[in-house]
């Protein structure tokens, strides 16, 4: 009996430990670089386009029509819409600014064009830092998550270089979050052990009974 319950308790052990959530793969955020692909991955998803329509500069936790919040902005940084477009990257030697989306997305892309110095998107917690170009460059930037992933709460436009802009526009996002977060591995760890210190207390307490 003894022998039979060491062999349980091992099994509920590997059992615990294997329902411990995967370190997120970088390879889980599929980027595209032009818009036909992007609109052949999306085309089954709801997506909302911002038109930016209102010219002037943005001011920090500026929501567009479509969602969208400007959050805030590095030390003289800023952004700036003008003709349906959107300008980040007005100050020297550097520019950062910050959106954040009305929900969790699954993936965004927009056209881009730039002036001035190099032009990254990033995001640490889901795809990471993605180099645009430098000036002369335009095209397409777009990035969509598995649905193993977590999802996109927003992202930051980071510039280098000369006092300028650089262009955002057609910038489209998926409407809802159809992407399934992953636990937190603390979470699911804490619940892990406690599940397993009951397990095991009531099989010592069967193992004790059985050998008295």
């Amino acid at each position: 009996m003894l022998k039979n319950t060491r062999k349980i308790v091992a099994i509920a052990v590997n059992a615990v430990f294997l329902t411990f959530p995967l370190i997120p793969r970088a390879n889980a955020y599929q980027l595209f670089t032009d818009r036909s692909s992007w609109n052949n991955a999306t085309q089954n998803q709801l997506l909302v386009t911002e038109q930016f329509n209102n010219n002037g500069f943005v001011a920090p936790n500026t929501v567009f029509e479509s969602g969208l919040k400007y959050v805030d902005a590095g030390f003289l940084s800023g952004a700036r819409v003008s003709e349906g477009s959107l300008e980040v990257g007005l100050a020297f030697p550097g520019s950062t600014e910050e959106f954040a989306f009305p929900n969790a997305v699954k993936g965004f892309g927009f056209d881009f064009e730039v002036r001035k110095g190099t032009f990254t998107v990033e995001d640490s917690e889901s795809f990471g830092s993605v180099n645009l170009g430098s000036f002369g460059d335009s095209g397409f930037f777009g990035v969509l998550a598995s649905n193993s992933e977590v999802p996109i709460l927003g992202f930051r436009t980071l510039t280098s270089g000369e006092i300028g802009s650089n262009i955002i526009r057609n910038f489209q996002f998926t409407k809802a979050n159809t992407v399934t977060k992953v636990p937190e591995a603390s979470s699911t760890i804490a619940f892990g052990v406690l599940g397993l210190g009951f397990l095991l207390s009531k099989l010592f307490g069967m193992a004790r009974k059985s050998l008295s």
